[in-house]
């Protein structure tokens, strides 16, 4: 009778453990996923998708795109350098 005892409390640790550690996984991925992408830069006829690109891999993100930024004012909306 005391060894079923030990037995089911090592199997019920273990099941916690194992459930503890993948919930803890899945939380980190999903808080990478979920981030944001950062606008920066105005893009212009000089500072094009390609430089926008670049100076976003330069940060450290893994791509930049020239996104179209809507104002408040309507003709207010400009091309921002994006980065994700």
């Amino acid at each position: 009778m005391g060894s079923s005892k030990l037995m089911v409390t090592f199997i019920l640790v273990a099941t916690l453990a194992i459930s503890y550690n993948f919930f803890s996984v899945e939380t980190r991925i999903s808080s990478v996923q979920a981030a944001a992408p950062t606008c920066e830069k105005d893009c212009t006829e000089k500072f094009l998708t390609q430089d926008c690109y670049k100076y976003c891999v330069g940060l450290t993100y893994k791509r930049g795109v020239c996104i179209l930024s809507e104002g408040l004012p309507p003709k207010s909306s400009t091309y921002r350098c994006c980065c994700s």
